[in-house]
């Protein structure tokens, strides 16, 4: 049988805080395989070999943290290092496409840090720094900035950082020799004010998909050295919500043919025909608070993990359709708030 293992973070400062290795058995039944305690863990990444994964984390005050974990030959985690970010709560991280160097975003104090990567993955000194400045539409939100993502564009040649606080996307150029340069960052304003863009990713055809957490709209940006600009914007809630809520994850399909956005407050999955941004289906998330949701390495599972039940529910993906249906499988852990498939 196809091995499918996967990792759940789950966000806890308590001794139930940390990354927890799964693999779906025999009949689909979920089995935790280990967990490597890591309080404050919020978001997890790759390298490109399989053998080291990079997580992202805020201590008890704040403070942000990248960490290296080894990867044991059954997938079981042994922490190698824990470095600091010079910011408050640090909560998503991506590496440089040769793999030498990792970005932090710190969403708390607003701020991205660059860090070079050694040899043996673990995390080395800090290179790169940038604190963004300025405030949003939103005074309460966006009362100061609040760098929610970071990611390469395709080609490798700039460093892509939402900021909710500021409404803006900012590109970084960047050379694999020094890094990104700081003080020539591109800014792309988001419209309209008070979006707060979370996260983004880039489709086939080279054009940018991106999900506004305080606008709840899926919009799709045209792309090119540096620059976006809107082509469109769908909303990712029905006309009937009646609840608050906020969008949160993004994942394109594995074949590409569909687009899924979590809502939280609405709880639920929009699935999306990605062509023509034109919903699709609206599943129930099985739980509060979708944080983050991803497609396991069969193609046809997925994990969402609901922040505030706390559970990691199953669904099957019929990639026919665009469809989800639960399996009827459920994890229970503290706080899920990141999937990471192998």
């Amino acid at each position: 049988m196809e091995r499918r293992l996967f990792y759940i973070v789950g966000c806890s400062q308590e001794r139930d805080g940390g990354i927890a290795a799964c693999e779906i058995g025999a009949g689909g039944k979920v089995e935790m395989r280990s967990f490597a305690q890591l309080g404050g863990a919020n978001y997890l990444i790759p390298a490109a070999d399989g053998k080291t994964l990079y997580a992202s984390g805020g201590g008890a005050d704040f403070r942000g943290y990248v960490a290296a974990l080894r990867v044991g030959s059954n997938g079981e985690l042994a922490l190698m290092d824990r470095v600091d970010t010079d910011g408050l709560g640090c909560c998503h991280l991506c590496l440089a496409p040769d793999g030498s160097r990792l970005y932090a975003a710190n969403y708390r104090s607003g701020s991205v840090a660059g860090f070079v990567i050694g040899a043996d993955g673990k995390v080395g000194a800090r290179r790169e720094f940038d604190q963004h400045t300025g405030h949003g539409a939103d005074p309460e939100r966006q009362a100061g900035p609040h760098a929610h993502f970071c990611g390469f564009d395709p080609a490798g040649k700039f460093l892509l950082v939402n900021d909710l606080g500021l409404d803006t996307v900012f590109a970084y150029p960047y050379d694999p020799a020094r890094g990104i340069d700081v003080g020539a960052a591109l800014k792309n304003s988001v419209s309209p004010a008070g979006s707060g863009p979370r996260h983004l990713c880039f489709e086939p055809e080279g054009t940018c998909l991106l999900v506004t957490e305080m606008g709840n709209s899926l919009q799709r940006l045209a792309y090119g050295e540096g620059k976006l600009s809107l082509l469109a914007s769908v909303s990712t809630l029905p006309a009937d919500t009646a609840v608050p809520s906020k969008a949160a994850a993004l994942r394109i399909s594995p074949d590409g043919r569909f687009v899924l956005v979590s809502n939280r407050g609405r709880d639920s999955i929009a699935v999306f025909e990605r062509r023509t941004l034109e919903m699709t289906a609206l599943v129930p998330s099985g739980g509060k608070s979708p944080r983050d949701f991803a497609f396991l390495a069969d193609g046809r599972t997925v994990a969402v993990a609901n922040e505030f039940e706390p559970n990691v529910v199953f669904f099957d993906f019929d990639a026919r359709n665009g469809t989800l249906t639960p399996t009827g499988e459920t994890l229970v852990m503290a706080r899920p708030l990141c999937v990471l498939a192998r």
